[in-house]
C-alpha cells in the first residue's frame, strides 16, 4: 500500500505541486541567475590592482614626477638637518659610525661631474675652510638622487648677480647656523639665497631647493 502524499493545509497542494507551480511563474532565465562569490570578488579585485599598478608604473610622467618631488623633499630636509646640528651645537655620528665632537662647521658639498648625488660633511679645522675636502673632512652621509633624477644647475643669487658654478658648498656655523656659500673655490659677496636645480632625464621636469642666508629652506 503506496504511501499517500502530504498535501499542504493552506494550499491544497503538495509540495512537488507548489515548486512546479513557483518555476512556471518564473520567467524562464530566472532559473539560470547566480550571484557573484566572495572570492570571486576579492580576486576581480586583486585584478584590477595588479593591473593598475603596472600601467602607472609605466607610465614615465608619474614616475618621473613622483621621483623628483621626493628627491626635492629628501634635499630640503638634509639642509636642515645641518642646520639643526649647527644651532644645537650637537655631536654628528659620521657614516663609518665614528662620533665628531660638536663639530663648528657643517655643510653639503654637490659638484656637477657627480650630479646625481651630494655629500653632507664636517669641516674640519686644518683643511680648506668652507669647503669640502675629500680625505680630510668627515662624511655624514651621501645622498643619492633615485630613478635618473639629477641636479642640472647649482648656483647663486641676490645683490652679487646671479652666477651657476660647477662645484658649490653651502655650509652653516655654530652657533647661530649662519651660512655662508663657496662656489667654485671662491665666496661670493652680497648672494642672499643658493639655490640647487634638479631634472628629470626624460621628460625634463624641474625642482629647485633654495637656502636663504636668513635661514629659510624653500622648495619649488
Amino acid at each position: 500500500m503506496s504511501k499517500k502524499p502530504y498535501v499542504s493545509f493552506l494550499t491544497g497542494f503538495t509540495p512537488l505541486e507548489v515548486r512546479s507551480l513557483r518555476e512556471r511563474q518564473m520567467p524562464k532565465d530566472a532559473l539560470s541567475l547566480t550571484g557573484f562569490t566572495m572570492v570571486e570578488i576579492v580576486v576581480m579585485l586583486a585584478i584590477i590592482v595588479l593591473i593598475s599598478a603596472v600601467l602607472l608604473a609605466n607610465f614615465p610622467g608619474f614616475n618621473e614626477s613622483g621621483a623628483l618631488i621626493r628627491a626635492r623633499q629628501e634635499l630640503a630636509l638634509d639642509f636642515r638637518r645641518l642646520q639643526n646640528y649647527a644651532l644645537a651645537v650637537s655631536n654628528v655620528r659620521l657614516e663609518g659610525g665614528s662620533i665628531e665632537y660638536s663639530p663648528r662647521i657643517v655643510g653639503a658639498h654637490f659638484d656637477i661631474a657627480a650630479p646625481d648625488s651630494y655629500i653632507l660633511f664636517v669641516d674640519r679645522a686644518g683643511g680648506t675652510l668652507n669647503r669640502y675636502d675629500e680625505g680630510f673632512d668627515g662624511v655624514i652621509s651621501r645622498g643619492r638622487f633615485q630613478r635618473g633624477i639629477k641636479f642640472s644647475r647649482l648656483y647663486v643669487d641676490g645683490s652679487c648677480g646671479t652666477a651657476g658654478y660647477n662645484v658649490l658648498d653651502v655650509v652653516f656655523k655654530t652657533p647661530e647656523a649662519k651660512m655662508t656659500i663657496s662656489a667654485d673655490g671662491i665666496s661670493p659677496l652680497g648672494c642672499s639665497f643658493v639655490k640647487v636645480e634638479m631634472e628629470t632625464p626624460n621628460l625634463n621636469l624641474t625642482r629647485t631647493v633654495s637656502v636663504w642666508i636668513t635661514g629659510y629652506i624653500g622648495t619649488e
